[in-house]
């Protein structure tokens, strides 16, 4: 019983550690003027985000979490931080650039997986959701 309750708090701490979003890591650093949105390709490993913070020598603000889709949401990750939930929750003061991938996990996630045709109508309304998301932006 008592390793059954160590196991599900190791799960919670887990779940909890890859629901949190990724926060800033250069102490220090003027405050960002560009933030990251999207899925597992900017969160999963923290990559991306330290070594554009490295490269830029400024902290980025990142939203992104693994498991992520750009519409909706799913067993790994809530509809609450979709992508385009990422951009409308996100502290947008002073951001100056947006990076943000998206779209991926929508089509893995999606039963059109194994043909290009039934993925057709799948793929439109991305590109309509990711138009939405850069004109918003350029306002």
């Amino acid at each position: 019983m008592q390793t059954l309750f160590k196991r599900g708090l190791a799960a919670l701490a887990l779940s909890t550690l890859v629901s949190l979003p990724a926060m800033a890591s250069n102490p220090g650093i003027s405050s960002p003027d560009t933030m990251i949105l999207g899925d597992s390709i900017f969160a999963l490993s923290g990559d991306i985000h330290e070594n554009l913070e490295a490269d830029l020598d400024e902290n980025i603000d990142t939203y992104a979490r693994s498991g992520c889709q750009l519409t909706g949401g799913n067993v790994l990750c809530s509809r609450l931080y979709s992508v385009e939930n990422q951009y409308a929750r996100a502290d947008k003061s002073g951001i100056r650039t947006v990076i943000f991938n998206g779209g991926g996990n929508d089509i893995q996630l999606n039963s059109c997986r194994p043909s290009l045709s039934a993925c057709r109508p799948l793929l439109n309304e991305l590109e309509d959701r990711i138009a939405t998301l850069v004109q918003k932006r350029s306002r």
